[in-house]
């Protein structure tokens, strides 16, 4: 029980600071208007109500079982964001300048955003 309480607590977290990092770059780039993904921000939204609900079972059912929580990490939650957030708007800008026809400067920061995802083994980095 505990390494499935473990996976829904980080799923919940990866979707809740994926949407945080929409939200800031909405806010530091656009104004504050809802524009990032409108078609999908409810669905968003509802996907992590229930991942938290059943990330809150689980916690329950551990708990039942005399296993101790997982601990939370809020430095590690801010990387994430601030991480995410950095993939945003990375790729916004190279796909702005490929299509502004300077596709090798796209290019470059493409592959400079990427790269060190793939340096990286752990599931955070992914994300």
């Amino acid at each position: 029980m505990g390494s499935l309480t473990n996976s829904l607590l980080t799923w919940a977290d990866v979707l809740d600071a994926a949407g945080q990092a929409r939200a800031l770059a909405e806010e530091r780039f656009l104004d504050g208007g809802p524009v990032l993904f409108p078609d999908t921000a409810d669905a968003w939204d509802k996907q992590l109500h229930e991942t938290w609900k059943l990330a809150a079972m689980a916690l329950g059912l551990s708990d039942f079982e005399g296993i101790e929580p997982p601990s939370t990490d809020e430095d590690q939650l801010s990387r994430l964001i601030e991480r995410m957030l950095a993939d945003l708007v990375e790729w916004a800008k190279a796909t702005a300048l490929e299509k502004l026809g300077d596709g090798e400067r796209g290019l470059a920061i493409a592959r400079d955003w990427l790269r060190p995802k793939l340096d990286r083994n752990d599931l955070m980095a992914v994300v």
